[in-house]
């Protein structure tokens, strides 16, 4: 079943920009581990759900229809790109623009929360994307395991070992950056 009329369509498609970009761009930020290519694929998901509407039918979840075309961006995007993560860049004016945007934080806990920010993203750009995508649907999206494994057309019995590995992954991860970045104490004179 399809909508009629391109008005249709571009008022339909204008209210997931209104209700989703927000959503999407945190996880195809925490997914790519840069500024800029988030953007990018925001804009491309949008591109996409509008230039394939007629293949939406009315009664799914488009929630999950922009997810899943977003997911094969990003995917795409990677492959292409074949390199290492980029960890965010604090100089980026964009970023710096969006931070001081609230004036309720101090400059320091805005600091601090970017910096924790990009641990975070530097780790989950760090996992392989079989454990990372279902993670960041799991707890970013908020999708139920069964909404995750259609998606991604994969058993759910998998989201559920995919998710477990991603956390223990993502637990070792910080937990090897926390000993690395660990203060080291002076031995003269300390016990």
């Amino acid at each position: 079943m399809t909508f009629a009329g391109s008005k249709d369509k571009r008022k339909q498609v204008e209210g997931w920009v209104k209700s989703y970009s927000a959503e999407l761009h945190a996880f195809a930020l925490l997914r790519l581990n840069n500024h800029q290519d988030a953007e990018d694929i925001l804009q491309l998901t949008f591109l996409k759900a509008f230039r394939s509407f007629d293949s939406y039918k009315k009664d799914s979840d488009p929630r999950a229809w922009l997810y899943k075309i977003m997911l094969n961006n990003i995917i795409d995007l990677t492959r292409r790109k074949a390199r290492a993560p980029v960890q965010i860049d604090l100089d980026d004016p964009q970023l710096l623009e969006t931070m001081l945007a609230d004036t309720s934080k101090t400059p320091e806990s805005l600091i601090l929360e970017k910096e924790k920010q990009s641990r975070l993203a530097g780790a989950l750009a760090a996992i392989p994307e079989q454990f990372a995508t279902p993670l960041i649907m799991k707890e970013i999206g908020n999708f139920t395991y069964q909404e995750i494994a259609s998606m991604l057309v994969i058993p759910i019995g998998t989201v559920m070992s995919r998710l477990s590995r991603a956390r223990k992954a993502l637990s070792d991860f910080i937990n090897d950056q926390e000993k690395t970045f660990a203060p080291r104490r002076n031995h003269e004179g300390e016990s």
